[in-house]
């Protein structure tokens, strides 16, 4: 009896241990994996870079300084993290993310293809790629548009300009600033174009339907020197 008794109760907690691993294994989720920790001794001190002081520096680093109410998206588990606030680091080529606004925690989304950033309409995307250059590349795209033939994406980069010392007092001093660039890009078939912005470019850089593409840009007087047009016509293709 008392062996009955002993092997009831090892099976016992052999199905509980069973279980509670297989609770475990099903129920993780990727949320504490979607970012890590950034060293930051005050949040919004304007640092350093190369040993410079950022105080007075025209510009930031940032796309938006302010952090906006966003979500994290992990397409390999299928899982949304919502209430995050979200700032793209465009220098140092980071997400960056806090669970409240005011939070000094400052973390850094993981740099994965499955995972991504919403704020609004806009996604950042850890991409592979090749440049205006031609030269591969890694890093975050901003996804503009999205539909079944095409995506369009944009690139942010920012170049950091050092301050200068006037040579003469007919001269003043220059504080260190930082210059904005954009390049675009197209996705078709999971491979990604660099559109080099202008019309002939960009028609052919599209597979197919060229000459209504031009009727179209001649008709609609688009401009692509505004972002907005080059989404336009990327709307206009999809229905094609």
């Amino acid at each position: 009896m008392k062996k009955i008794i002993l092997f009831i109760a090892i099976a016992l907690i052999t199905f509980n241990v069973s279980a509670q691993s297989r609770i475990d294994r099903s129920s993780l989720t990727p949320i504490d994996q979607l970012f890590r920790p950034l060293e930051y001794k005050e949040r919004d001190a304007p640092g350093e870079i190369e040993n410079v002081s950022l105080e007075g520096a025209v510009g930031s680093p940032y796309e938006d300084k302010v952090f906006r109410q966003g979500e994290l998206v992990d397409l390999s588990f299928e899982k949304k993290v919502i209430g995050m606030f979200v700032r793209y680091n465009v220098y140092t080529n980071e997400v960056e993310l806090v669970k409240h606004p005011e939070s000094k925690n400052i973390n850094a989304m993981i740099k994965a293809e499955k995972v991504f950033a919403r704020i609004g309409n806009q996604e950042y995307h850890y991409k592979e790629y090749n440049d205006a250059s031609n030269k591969p590349k890694k890093g975050y795209l901003i996804k503009l548009r999205c539909n079944s033939k095409i995506n369009v994406y944009k690139e942010l980069t920012k170049t950091f300009v050092h301050p200068t010392v006037a040579k003469t007092s007919y001269h003043k001093n220059s504080p260190a600033k930082f210059m904005d660039h954009e390049k675009y890009y197209i996705e078709i078939d999971g491979k990604l174009v660099y559109l080099k912005m202008n019309k002939r470019k960009i028609v052919k850089s599209f597979p197919g339907k060229q000459s209504e593409l031009k009727s179209y840009i001649n008709k609609e007087g688009l401009n692509f020197k505004k972002e907005v047009d080059l989404v336009r016509l990327v709307a206009y293709y999809d229905t094609l």
